[in-house]
């Protein structure tokens, strides 16, 4: 295996095991900017 192969296996790899935390993660972020967005349109006079 090739130096750009290896790293790309242990990306593919680190990928696999954080893709729940990044669903997560996605959920948070529009949680979050949807109370954002909430927040900014209360605060419009």
């Amino acid at each position: 295996m090739t130096d750009s192969q290896a790293d790309r296996f242990a990306l593919h790899n680190s990928r696999q095991s954080l893709r729940p935390l990044k669903q997560i993660d996605d959920f948070t972020q529009l949680t979050l900017a949807a109370m954002l967005a909430e927040q900014g349109m209360r605060n419009v006079p």
